[in-house]
């Protein structure tokens, strides 16, 4: 199994070689792991085998959703809109955020005293982001963000319809975080990121990850992320998709 990993991403890498360029005005749209302040150009799909599917409304703006979270019934859904376009000298400002909602409900009859109960249970997830990225040179990209997340969850408990039990709660964190991007060859991109994670208190991961392009549409990155724990521990990623108009 790992010799024909390997075989294959030798295959990829060799045909990313031969037959393969980012086309000129295909800016990361993505750091290694998280947005940059660029968009999608209008009537441009992003699809990603891991789910994702992002499509450009406007050259400035674009929506986006996570496919495989329907088939658990929770709909989402993600935007991002550039503000301020980049200039020679200004770097490009965007503002985006997500959205997921999970619930389900169990009913069963208790078999002591006959009665029915119902429970019922929602999560909602949401993350707003500013984006701020700047081109510094042909092959180099320096970019920014500062991102919120909150979660919000209920459960309540019926008995013959009569309300027995109500719990809500709240939670939130943030991270701030740093992304270098080199384009070290027309079909290869390097991405190096720190990002620092606030909550109680502050913890940093960092990651690299290099993306090649294969062919006018395929895009193939491979990297590892660090969390910088006491215990350090360390997580492989590949992520496969198609970006095309």
């Amino acid at each position: 199994m790992k010799k024909t990993l390997s075989l294959t991403i030798i295959f990829l890498l060799i045909l990313a070689n031969l037959f393969a360029d980012f086309r000129d005005d295909e800016k990361p749209v993505w750091g290694m792991l998280n947005d940059t302040a660029y968009t999608l150009k209008a009537g441009e799909w992003n699809i990603d085998l891991w789910g994702p599917v992002t499509y450009g409304i406007f050259d400035n703006f674009q929506l986006g959703t996570l496919f495989w979270l329907w088939f658990a019934q929770m709909p989402n859904f993600n935007g991002k809109i550039n503000i301020i376009p980049e200039t020679d000298a200004m770097p490009a400002f965007s503002v985006g955020g997500s959205y997921a909602q999970f619930s389900f409900t169990i009913e069963k009859t208790n078999e002591i005293t006959g009665n029915k109960e119902k429970s019922n249970v929602t999560l909602k997830w949401y993350q707003i982001g500013g984006y701020l990225t700047k081109q510094l040179s042909e092959k180099l990209y320096l970019s920014g963000a500062y991102i919120y997340n909150g979660v919000d969850a209920s459960a309540s408990l019926s008995t013959n319809d009569s309300p027995v039990l109500n719990i809500t709660g709240t939670g939130n964190a943030s991270k701030a975080l740093l992304d270098l991007i080199i384009e070290t060859a027309k079909n290869t991109r390097v991405s190096l990121e720190g990002v620092a994670n606030i909550g109680n208190k502050v913890e940093f991961d960092a990651g690299a990850g290099v993306e090649w392009a294969l062919g006018d549409v395929f895009r193939l990155k491979l990297g590892i992320y660090t969390a910088l724990r006491d215990n350090l521990f360390y997580i492989p990623f590949i992520d496969l998709h198609w970006r095309f108009k």
